[in-house]
Parts: structure tokens; C-alpha cells; sequence
């Protein structure tokens, strides 16, 4: 049976609309011995974890990044957080998450009448990046935590840790599972095993460091790790957005390296402690090899009005600038020079978008645009030869469009 062109969505499911509960003074939390009794072994544990992570992500562990993301659950709101890893020595803040936890014997809300409410309510997940100097730092904090309230003697910026012990719902390392949670890559996974395409190509973004040697160093260990496993980064894909502490790139990789997505897995890169997420890359697969079958349309189509600026946004593929039905009337922004290597022949959707926008259905008497629009080319084609077929890779970019009346 042939192939068909496949589009890349998630699985249905039902949604319902946000009923996250707002942040409020009425939870419980457990006393501290409990607290005490529930986190002494995993805190004591953390060095140990990161040498074992350290030690099997290669045969030579002196080459790699002995680094590891913590995930902090913190029961209702804590403010402030990251200047409290700011002043922790080793440790970085990667990022904060809204969440809402289920309620247990140690954690729960009550009413004004101060019974017990079994509801979900909010938590904060934060991420932090650490190493052994931050864990010593870590298990410090700990002891003094332990003491009593008035001999704790925290460091100045560094007491919100107590306030975060009281209210640590969970304390882990990342997982696989949190690099591949919500993000599409199993449903995309099993999508390019139904087109039998091996390799497969994926998106990596590493934890932003917000230094230039911290970050190169994360992508040679990643790197590394990827050729380790008969995989590759893919060349000039690499992008980072210092604005939204965005570093990733596309990466290619056996298929069957995802067979295993738990913690028992023996694909090293899925393990990087640099690594945030893994992500689906494009949107759709299509075949470029037959020739595209034309509209034949030989009247004129009105041009724009002299003077206006636009005030609408394409963002698609490249258009041919010089279409008939197009020249004059679009406006491309390309900073990521696309226009290099982009052939004429995949240009098609791009044109074809671009043309629907200003003129209408051709088909039909419609009434073209007065304006110009605004194009920014985000979907580039990558040849695959696995699949006979061309990926449509979107580049990831934050976009701020202006427009004017």
C-alpha cells in the first residue's frame, strides 16, 4: 500500500477549561519531624545519585558535566525562590511551574470552619540545576533546618529554603519522563514507526545556563552522547534566544532508541542531566516528487493601494516573491537568510498561502486585499530519505509583530 501523506496532531482527548485554585492560607502542612523523616535519606542521597548519573553517561565521567535538575514540589506559593539559588554557590535557577497536587495525610486544605476539604490545590514546581557544591550547600541548609527555630542561623537570601523544607511536597531528580511530558514525542514516535522512518529526527532543548562556556560545554556532552549512540546533531540547527532562555537544536537518532523511555533505558543521551526536553519536530510529512498539478488563471488581479502598511501576518513557508499573482503585494522578512537553498518547487504552500490571503479564492469572485501582508518564512523543508519525503521543519522563534492601521 502506498504511503500517504500523514498529518502529525496528538491524540484526541477531552478538555476542560483551567480550574487550577488560586494560591491561598488555608493548607495544612506537616510538622517538621515529619518532614524531617520523610526527605533525610533522599537529601542524603542526592550526592550519590549525581556520581551514579555522572559515571554512566560515558567511560570517561572527567569529560562530562557532573550536573544534575532537581525538581522541588512546594506545596501552595513561594515567593522569591531564585534569589534564594541565587545565593546558593553551584546552584542555578532553570525555571518555575504552576501545578496542583492531589491531597494526602500531610498536605491538605481546610474551610473556614477549619475541617478538612478533600480538593486538589496549588503547588509551584521549580527546577533548579545543581552540583556537588550546591548539594553540600543543600544538605547545609538541611542540617540547619533541623535545628531548632531560633539556633537555624541561615546565611542572609538563603531562608526561603526553610519555608521550602516545611512546604517540599517532593523532592526527585528530572526524569525522562519530565523531557518527554506533554510535549507529543510518543505520539510522533509511533507515527514514524507506522511510516517505517529510521532515522528519526527530533528537537533537544537544553537547561539554559545564561553563560556562554556553560552552555557550549552542555552542548559537546549532549553531542557526545548522541554519537555514543549512533546519532548526530543536524547541522546549523542549533538556536539560542537569550530573551526566553530558549537553547535547543535537532538531533537525529536510531528509532529504537526510544523503545525504552523509563529510567532503565541504555541510550545515555535520554539521561543528559543537560537536557530540558525532547520535542516532535515538524508538522507534517509530505512527498514533493510529483509534479504539482497547476491552476490555470490568465486574468489580472487588482494590485494594492500605494502608501499602506500590513496588518496581517503570514507564517508559513517561503513564497516566490515574483508570482504574478504575488509580486509587489507581500512584504518577506527573512533574517535566517531561507532564501539560501530554498528551491523554487518547495515554495509551493508558502505561495499558495500567501496568494489565498491576498487574493482570495481564485476560483471565485473574491475581493483581493488592499494591503500588503507581512511574511516571516518559519517552515523549512528537510529532505528525508528514509521516508521518500520531505519533513517540514518549523523553526522555533518568538515572534513580536507590530502592525499598523
Amino acid at each position: 500500500m502506498a504511503k500517504k501523506p500523514l498529518l502529525i496532531f496528538p491524540r484526541a482527548s477531552s478538555g476542560s477549561r483551567d480550574t487550577l485554585q488560586p494560591f491561598t492560607g488555608n493548607i495544612k502542612y506537616p510538622e517538621k519531624e515529619t518532614q524531617v523523616q520523610k526527605f533525610e535519606n533522599r537529601i542524603s542521597e542526592l550526592d550519590r545519585v549525581l556520581e551514579n548519573q555522572t559515571a554512566y553517561l560515558g567511560a570517561n565521567p572527567a569529560n562530562l558535566i557532573a550536573e544534575m535538575i532537581l525538581v522541588l514540589e512546594v506545596a501552595g506559593d513561594l515567593k522569591d525562590f531564585f534569589k534564594a539559588v541565587a545565593a546558593t554557590p553551584g546552584m542555578e535557577f532553570l525555571g518555575e511551574l504552576q501545578s496542583e497536587i492531589d491531597p494526602d495525610e500531610n498536605f491538605y486544605t481546610v474551610n473556614g470552619d477549619g475541617e478538612r476539604v478533600d480538593k486538589r490545590f496549588g503547588a509551584r514546581l521549580f527546577l533548579t540545576m545543581t552540583n556537588q557544591a550546591a548539594l553540600r550547600e543543600l544538605r547545609a541548609y538541611w542540617e540547619k533546618y533541623k535545628l531548632n527555630r531560633d539556633e537555624q542561623n541561615f546565611v542572609h537570601g538563603t531562608s526561603k529554603f526553610r519555608i521550602l523544607f516545611d512546604r517540599l511536597k517532593d523532592l526527585r531528580p528530572y526524569s525522562i519522563a519530565d523531557r518527554i511530558y506533554d510535549t507529543g514525542l510518543e505520539n510522533y514516535l509511533y507515527e514514524m514507526r507506522l511510516l517505517e522512518v529510521d532515522p528519526v529526527k527530533f528537537e533537544i532543548e537544553l537547561a539554559f545556563k545564561n553563560d556562554a562556556a556553560k552552555d557550549e560545554r552542555a552542548y559537546d556532552e549532549v553531542n557526545s552522547l548522541l554519537q555514543q549512540n549512533n546519532g548526530r546533531i543536524i547541522e546549523n540547527s542549533r538556536v539560542i534566544i537569550p530573551e526566553i532562555a530558549y537553547h535547543a537544536f535537532i538531533a537525529e537518532a536510531p528509532i529504537g532508541s526510544f523503545d525504552d523511555l523509563t529510567e532503565n533505558t541504555n541510550i545515555t543521551f535520554l539521561k543528559s542531566q543537560q537536557i530540558l526536553f525532547f520535542r516532535p519536530v515538524g508538522q507534517s510529512i509530505f512527498d514533493l516528487s510529483e509534479e504539482t498539478q497547476l491552476f490555470n488563471y490568465n486574468e489580472e488581479v487588482a494590485g494594492i493601494q500605494p502608501g499602506l502598511t500590513p496588518i496581517v501576518a503570514l507564517l508559513d513557508g517561503l513564497p516566490l516573491e515574483n508570482h504574478a499573482l504575488l509580486v509587489g503585494k507581500i512584504n518577506v522578512d527573512d533574517p535566517d537568510d531561507f532564501a539560501h537553498n530554498y528551491l523554487a518547487q518547495n515554495r509551493v504552500h508558502g505561495t499558495a498561502m500567501a496568494s489565498l490571503i491576498i487574493n482570495g479564492d481564485l476560483s471565485e469572485d473574491s475581493a483581493p486585499l488592499s494591503r500588503p501582508i507581512y511574511v516571516r518564512p518559519i517552515l523549512k523543508p528537510i529532505a528525508n530519505n528514509q521516508s521518500g519525503g520531505n519533513f517540514c521543519q518549523m523553526i522555533n522563534y518568538l515572534l513580536i509583530l507590530y502592525t499598523g492601521q
